[in-house]
């Protein structure tokens, strides 16, 4: 079956999108591991790697204990509700 015009532009457009989208979200993640490899190197050329360890790893044991409870918050708002009792 044929497109006309604006189903090709249409289809041309979506594809162009995706296309942009998939790219820039690589690039990101690419950007990001080269961060965070700068990030180590200039630990480990500081000589505070040791430092740095000891002063993250209160901050992930309390994270991996926070997600291992079960516990959870939601931002859902009960309706306010009125009964009467006679």
């Amino acid at each position: 079956m044929h497109r006309n015009g604006g189903e090709r532009l249409n289809h041309f457009l979506r594809t162009a999108f995706l296309t942009g989208f998939f790219l820039l979200l690589l690039l990101g993640i690419v950007s990001r591991e080269v961060r965070a490899q700068s990030m180590q190197n200039m630990i480990e050329q500081l000589g505070i790697k040791e430092f740095a360890r000891d002063y993250l790893a209160p901050g992930a044991e309390v994270l991996g204990t926070t997600l291992n409870s079960g516990m959870f918050q939601t931002a859902k708002i009960r309706k306010a509700s009125m009964s009467e009792s006679v």
